[in-house]
C-alpha cells in the first residue's frame, strides 16, 4: 500500500508520497496510485477535472480510496 496526496500548489512532476511533494492534480494521482489498496490524501481545494479511475483494486473486495482531509 502506497500514500500519495493531491493539492494546491503542488507539482504532477513530484513523487506525491508527502505534503510537501504533493501532486497538483487528481490525474497526477491517479498515474501513480496503482496499486491495490493506494490511498490518496486530497487536501481542500478546488479541483476542476474529470478522473475516471481506470482500476478499483485486485478483486470486488479490494478498492482504491481518495479521503478529503480537513487541511494539511
Amino acid at each position: 500500500m502506497n500514500v500519495f496526496y493531491v493539492g494546491t500548489g503542488g507539482s504532477d512532476a513530484s513523487a506525491g508520497t508527502s505534503y510537501a511533494t504533493r501532486k497538483l492534480t487528481l490525474t497526477g494521482a491517479e498515474a501513480v496510485a496503482t496499486s491495490p489498496g493506494d490511498i490518496v490524501y486530497l487536501a481542500p481545494g478546488t479541483y476542476r477535472e474529470s478522473v475516471t479511475l481506470g482500476a478499483s483494486g485486485g478483486n470486488t473486495y479490494s478498492t482504491g480510496t481518495i479521503t478529503v482531509t480537513n487541511g494539511s
